[in-house]
């Protein structure tokens, strides 16, 4: 046997011996736990003289690609053998599977999911990692019946009600009702064909909303409602546009192209202002949840693709009812004052409201990007008010065509030319943000070892996501949690609270929010000792029914 050959056969034998190193797979079992939820128990033998480590990055359990099978949790068993400086598991373990059911849409769906692992030997030398497909016997069929489906369309019907109340939309919403005082005079048809461009508006951006939820539901992602202003180009742009919008309730800009008469260019400019108003007032409703939209989100981000755009419609027609109600009954508006000077005052009120919404998502910024980078986002946002000031001017019935052309092909080039040069986010490195530096006494920042360590200890445990971005989780904030009252409610009761922060996506955090079922914020839950599921708390909190839940909590 020549040298080349001895080679050769260590080579193929080397190869061989790597590759043919499994684990092989004793038994699973899965039960079925709730509607949608699944326990699958995984008993799996490591080969005698093998061993695999405790590292999650090598030994877990994925879903494939196409796969209806979202996994929430894995519960591993604890080991105390280390070797090599690394805790490992020898023999046959188990290993528990928290599933979701969540089908899909395609045809070829993958009803598997796969346990990824790497075996090491005694001397320390580890195999290449592998892969095993465990092929799930059953197909769960979720329940969309008639009656079901109808529940929670009206859940989203109402929650769409709600939703114009809230502290995101509610601005919008007072000076809608105002065009309504400018048009009751008008047309009954005019004013009903408004009414309903601003429903339209809506119900269209909710279904746009849809698409892009169900777009990234087909590819794995974890979604949910508001989770968009954890990117700081939607924030900043969000923020400049109501900056701009507040800038006209001063009267700031009323720019005239003269592109048609008169008449057509009042009518047209109402009827599509109407249009972008509904499209505007869904985009800016997105941080706040309200009541009975999050148990509807919950249950449309686990179905089909009709179900979720059935859902988003519902809500859509819940949020713009009231207004085409008020087109239809104009006598609703008639006990409002007449217009006036009173109206032009009011008006200037809420576009200080807007700006302040303004400013509360630049604050939300903050934590995104970079100082530097906020520093030159306040400046575009600078060149963009000096536009609009420059526009006021040049725009106007004495000017010429050809000087508006040539003012605004200047104004598009130093737009374009300050974006590219001002405008370059990247996400925030540190970590470190509101919770961690203004955290109120008492209060310790949430992190999964620390929870873990607090549940052994037997100690009753609060749990509180948030976002910078959550306008709900501010007046919760507000009215409950940084008082006097909630803190000595806390020490009464032994209860310890932690926070954590969303504001930055966290997969952490959005993995406890999808074990629990949320799919916006805030999401709190109380876990009370001898309890494995928490309690959840309703998403708008008042000092009274926050202190009831917990005391009756802690009496189970």
């Amino acid at each position: 046997m020549n040298r080349l050959t001895f080679t050769l056969i260590l080579f193929f034998g080397f190869i061989y011996t790597v590759f043919s190193q499994t684990i092989e797979l004793v038994d699973y079992s899965i039960l079925h736990q709730d509607e949608y939820d699944y326990l699958m128990t995984v008993d799996v033998t490591i080969p005698e003289g093998l061993y695999q480590g405790e590292d999650r990055q090598f030994f877990n359990i994925s879903s494939p690609e196409n796969s209806p099978w979202l996994i929430k949790n894995i519960v591993y068993p604890s080991t105390n053998t280390v070797k090599h400086g690394i805790p490992y598991y020898e023999g046959t373990i188990s290993l528990e599977v928290e599933l979701r059911y969540i089908p899909s849409d395609t045809s070829s769906e993958t009803n598997s999911v796969n346990l990824n692992y790497q075996l090491c030997t005694d001397k320390g030398i580890c195999y290449f990692p592998k892969g095993y497909e465990i092929a799930i016997d059953i197909n769960p069929t979720i329940d969309t019946g008639s009656n079901n489906l109808l529940y929670y369309f009206l859940l989203a019907f109402i929650g769409g009600l709600i939703l114009n109340l809230m502290p995101c939309v509610f601005p919008l919403l007072t000076i809608r009702v105002l065009s309504f005082v400018k048009t009751k005079d008008a047309k009954p048809l005019e004013r009903v064909f408004q009414a309903s461009l601003y429903g339209i508006g809506i119900v269209i951006t909710f279904i746009l909303l849809a698409l892009i939820i169900i777009l990234l539901k087909n590819t794995g992602q974890l979604v949910g409602w508001g989770f968009q202003f954890q990117n700081p180009w939607f924030v900043f742009f969000l923020s400049l546009g109501i900056f701009i919008f507040s800038l006209s309730l001063f009267d700031m800009y009323h720019w005239d192209f003269s592109l048609m008469s008169k008449p057509l260019q009042k009518k047209t400019s109402g009827r599509w202002g109407s249009f972008f108003s509904g499209i505007f007032a869904v985009i800016v409703a997105t941080p706040c949840t309200a009541p009975f939209m999050g148990t509807a989100l919950a249950f449309a981000f686990t179905q089909s693709t009709l179900i979720i755009l059935g859902i988003f419609i519902f809500m859509g027609i819940g949020m713009m009812l009231p207004y085409l109600l008020l087109s239809f009954f104009p006598q609703l508006v008639n006990k409002l004052p007449k217009s006036g000077a009173w109206m032009d005052i009011f008006k200037n009120i809420m576009g200080f409201m807007l700006l302040g919404v303004s400013l509360y998502l630049l604050n939300t910024l903050i934590y995104l990007i970079e100082p530097n980078q906020f520093i030159k986002s306040l400046f575009f946002i600078f060149i963009i008010y000096m536009e609009m000031w420059i526009g006021k001017r040049i725009f106007t019935p004495k000017h010429k065509g050809r000087t508006k052309i040539i003012t605004f092909i200047f104004l598009l080039i130093i737009t374009i030319g300050s974006a590219g040069t001002l405008l370059n986010f990247h996400t925030l490195n540190d970590q470190t943000t509101d919770v961690e530096l203004s955290l109120r006494p008492g209060w310790k920042v949430f992190s999964e070892k620390e929870f873990d360590r607090l549940r052994q200890m037997d100690t009753p445990v609060f749990v509180d996501f948030y976002a910078q971005w959550c306008t709900n989780c501010k007046f919760n904030e507000l009215a409950v949690f940084n008082t006097e009252r909630a803190d000595n409610l806390f020490k009464v009761l032994g209860i310890q609270p932690m926070k954590g922060d969303f504001t930055k996506y966290d997969p952490v955090i959005a993995k406890w929010l999808n074990q629990w079922g949320k799919i916006g914020l805030p999401a709190y839950g109380l876990y009370v000792p001898g309890q494995d599921e928490p309690i959840l708390l309703p998403e708008i909190l008042t000092f009274d029914n926050f202190e009831d839940i917990l005391r009756k909590g802690m009496k189970l």
